[in-house]
């Protein structure tokens, strides 16, 4: 049976303004625009050692569709509905979380412009909630927390 992806609902979809104040949120958190020029991608990341947890972008849908299988590649394209770009948040994951997430979920793929094994892209108003979304947020916040994983080795 082949999956649908949802129409973007309310409880699905978050804005670039959503995604950072949720993000802000956790404490310790900047977030701002990487590339001169570029005011539409949000990259998040921790104040102290400003190593990046996430990034909001535009992804060209024929990238993201690329290394999808066949029944998720369909589920995407009638999803995307021929749109060029999408907007995805790339996350830091574990791999086994990640293989899960992405036999579950129709927009959650292997990382768009990142690494593979170690980022998802989550596709914004597929059909990953927002609450879902908020906790893949907070894992790759904890993930890429530096100090308080050293501060946790010293006790």
């Amino acid at each position: 049976m082949r999956r649908k992806a949802a129409r973007s609902a309310a409880h699905l979809f978050m804005t670039r303004e959503e995604l950072e104040k949720f993000a802000l949120s956790l404490g310790g958190v900047h977030c701002g625009c990487p590339f001169r020029d570029d005011f539409t991608t949000l990259v998040m990341r921790h104040a102290d050692s400003g190593k990046w947890f996430g990034i909001y972008m535009p992804a060209p849908v024929k990238s993201l569709i690329k290394g999808a299988g066949q029944e998720k590649a369909a589920a995407l394209s009638d999803f995307f509905n021929g749109a060029k770009r999408a907007f995805v948040v790339c996350l830091k994951c574990q791999p086994e979380l990640s293989a899960v997430l992405q036999q579950n979920y129709v927009g959650v793929l292997p990382a768009y412009h990142m690494n593979k094994r170690l980022w998802i892209s989550v596709i914004l108003g597929c059909d990953v909630d927002r609450g879902t979304v908020e906790k893949l947020i907070t894992l790759s916040y904890d993930i890429t927390n530096v100090r308080a994983r050293r501060e946790k080795e010293r006790m």
